[in-house]
């Protein structure tokens, strides 16, 4: 059975309508008809991803935003096998996850290098209750390179 789950643990969206979107450094999955709009900030790579009325923005850098967000709930989990935050609701109405050792820099062939770890942040405001349920499931499909 490989429907990816919501936060609940019930069957959500059916994995065979998702698609893979490689970023460089990670992929993630997204509903199909999602798209995504990749950039490079000052020190930094991100974008987003939107569909279905929502725009998930990421940050995968140094200095990504990790995600401190009064009144909101927070889970610690593991997500492809690195330590992860999931963040949902506060003043906002956010969703986002935070994974502070994300991934190593990569050099001009697409292999890691260097000493230092990027995190990611990826996340989105202004969200209904179940436009977070899908963000989060979303975040649960992020897979990474290396």
């Amino acid at each position: 059975d490989s429907k990816p789950n919501d936060v609940r643990g019930q069957k959500t969206v059916e994995a065979e309508q998702w698609q893979v979107v490689d970023v460089g450094e990670f992929t993630i999955s997204l509903p199909s008809g999602w798209k995504h709009e990749g950039g490079k900030g000052m020190d930094s790579k991100c974008g987003d991803f939107e569909g279905g009325g929502i725009s998930l923005s990421y940050d995968l850098g140094m200095y990504s935003n990790e995600l401190r967000i009064e009144g909101a709930t927070v889970e610690e989990t593991k997500i492809d096998g690195k330590e992860a935050r999931i963040v949902v609701g506060g003043k906002e109405k956010m969703a986002g996850v935070y994974i502070p050792e994300a991934a190593k820099p990569l050099d001009e062939e697409g292999k890691p290098f260097g000493k230092y770890w990027y995190s990611l942040c990826v996340y989105g405001k202004s969200l209904t209750e179940d436009q977070q349920k899908m963000a989060v499931q979303i975040f649960r499909t992020i897979k990474f390179k290396e």
